[in-house]
């Protein structure tokens, strides 16, 4: 039963020897057989009656060997210790060598993408840099552009003065308009390309870095995850589950960071509502002028030169330290605590 794929609840009604309800008071547990996850579809639990999706078909102890189905919370409720152990002897004889099996199979995957890996993150570590010395050009832009980010405004509007006949044209349509509010209008300039940048969480605590840590601290197991818990190994079975969109996600926060440093960009930072000379010094601002260590613009990801990269969650000593200073990482972070 074991190779048994089970999707629907006619799976499970039609095992041999199912049965719907049972009293766990006269029949006790044996067994269990299987786990189950029959999303979107439901079915009744044997024993509370209540329908569930998540659950265990288990084995009774009676004459007649029958088997019935249990959500994953019932059986504790129901039958105890016992079905504690059961558990335990399921997990142990079938759940860990299945995990075993995954994780190692998704430690070879991470092993084999250390070089895609490593070049995202050193180009997110050159957006970073970049980010700091932006901050640092004009800390009233910045924070302007990261409240647009986080608002989702990527348009860009100037305020133009109005020509006398129009303010004259639209009072004739309407008489009862203030002149003042007339005075000048909204010009749409364009849209911030990879304007979501600075809205986004590059944290080592929940943010686009964790992807980076975990990936060096599953790679130090160096194959081994044998000495893992049972817990543990679920843990990074559905870690594994999630990684491609993992990785899909910080692929997409370092395209937005390469489209949000542009010098067309830098030319709609300078419209907006800012004191004259931050937006002066923004509109006499040239990229290059950043420090392009890493550069996002001249070196592609996928072709990373291989001896520029350190394989990651390998040799914690030789791990390269980050330049940025606390207080830059803190601005940078807003304000988290750094070690």
């Amino acid at each position: 039963m074991q190779g048994m794929r089970i999707r629907t609840p006619n799976d499970i009604q039609n095992l041999p020897g199912y049965v719907s309800k049972i009293d766990p008071k006269l029949i006790p547990l044996s067994h269990i057989v299987i786990h189950y996850d029959i999303r979107p579809f439901d079915i009744q639990c044997g024993l509370c009656g209540r329908a569930h999706m998540d659950g265990r078909i288990i084995a009774l102890a009676d004459v007649s060997k029958s088997i019935t189905n249990i959500g994953h919370i019932c059986g504790k409720k129901y039958f105890g210790d016992m079905y504690v152990d059961a558990l335990r002897r399921y997990n142990d004889a079938i759940t860990r060598p299945q995990l075993l099996q995954k994780v190692s199979e998704g430690i070879r995957k991470v092993d084999s993408l250390q070089l895609q890996l490593q070049s995202i993150r050193l180009h997110g570590v050159s957006l970073l840099r970049q980010s700091v010395q932006f901050h640092a050009l004009s800390p009233e832009i910045f924070d302007l552009l990261k409240r647009r980010a986080i608002n989702n405004q990527a348009d860009i509007y100037e305020s133009v003065e109005r020509t006398k006949e129009e303010i004259e044209d639209l009072l004739a349509a309407n008489p009862f308009q203030s002149r003042d509010q007339l005075l000048t209008k909204e010009v749409y300039r364009g849209t911030v390309a990879g304007h979501k940048f600075l809205s986004i969480d590059w944290s080592v605590e929940r943010g686009i870095q964790r992807l980076f840590c975990e990936v060096s601290e599953l790679l130090d197991f160096n194959f081994h995850p044998g000495q893992l818990a049972t817990h543990k190994l679920v843990k990074w079975a559905n870690w594994l589950d999630d990684l491609d969109e993992q990785i899909k996600s910080v692929k997409s926060a370092v395209l937005e960071g390469e489209r949000f440093f542009s010098q067309t960009n830098l030319q709609l930072f300078a419209l907006l509502p800012a004191l004259p000379a931050a937006r002066e010094k923004i509109r006499n601002f040239h990229l290059s002028e950043l420090d392009d260590s890493y550069s996002v613009r001249s070196t592609p990801y996928k072709t990373l030169p291989a001896q520029k990269v350190r394989p990651l969650g390998r040799i914690r000593a030789e791990r390269p330290k980050s330049q940025l200073t606390l207080k830059q990482l803190r601005r940078l972070l807003g304000n988290k605590k750094v070690r």
